[in-house]
């Protein structure tokens, strides 16, 4: 576990709506029932999938956290947010699935997911 209080971080997601356009407005930290902080930032997000970012600052939290996402905007719609990436800085990289992201399980190993990949040796 590590602390990073008052460090300023890169939170991007891709996200998009099933209508209209919808603002991710409704944002917080969590880290227990009795333990949140809002985060200060506001996006328009609408029905074309799109990478989005933003820079936030945590706050002075030695625990592991939950990121709320979310929106105050009525009516009938729905937020799609997937690959989530949290980094310390103000720059984001391009999202990269972790190995645990494939479900790889002991039979079933990366070359058969992807066959004709390569293994760089070289590495050092």
């Amino acid at each position: 576990m590590f602390s990073l209080p008052n460090h300023t971080c890169t939170l991007s997601f891709d996200a998009c709506t099933d209508s209209g356009s919808v603002a991710i407005n409704y944002n917080y930290v969590i880290v227990d029932l009795s333990t949140t902080s809002k985060l200060d930032f506001s996006i328009l997000v609408d029905t074309t999938w799109k990478r989005y970012t933003t820079i936030i600052t945590l706050p002075d939290i030695q625990k592991p956290i939950k990121l709320l996402l979310g929106s105050t905007n009525s009516g009938n719609w729905t937020l799609n947010i997937k690959n989530i990436k949290l980094e310390i800085g103000n720059k984001a990289t391009p999202y990269e699935p972790a190995l645990e992201d494939f479900n790889i399980t002991p039979t079933r190993n990366l070359f058969n997911k992807f066959p004709n990949s390569k293994i760089n040796t070289n590495l050092f």
